[in-house]
């Protein structure tokens, strides 16, 4: 990238390599309103080039679709809490 700064990330929702961060979600409340059993699914994914790049380079629709089905997940969890 030109007039590129060394070691700055440009998309700052990425998480650097061997870095962390912790997400804060808030749901309403009218969402458990139904008690039983609810399933928290959570993935983290990874794609060969970030989408601001894509759309820099003016890539084409078939270019990103493409991309994003050779997307990986590379963490993925599921939690069951029960709502009383």
């Amino acid at each position: 990238m030109l007039n590129h700064p060394p070691l700055i990330r440009m998309e700052a929702h990425s998480i650097a390599p061997l870095d962390h961060r912790i997400a804060k979600y808030t749901i309403p409340a009218e969402a458990f309103r139904v008690p039983g059993p609810y399933r928290l699914s959570v993935r983290m994914r990874s794609r060969t080039e970030p989408m601001y790049f894509m759309r820099q380079i003016n890539s084409t629709p078939d270019m990103i679709r493409r991309m994003n089905e050779r997307m990986i997940d590379i963490c993925h969890g599921s939690h069951t809490f029960m709502v009383r």
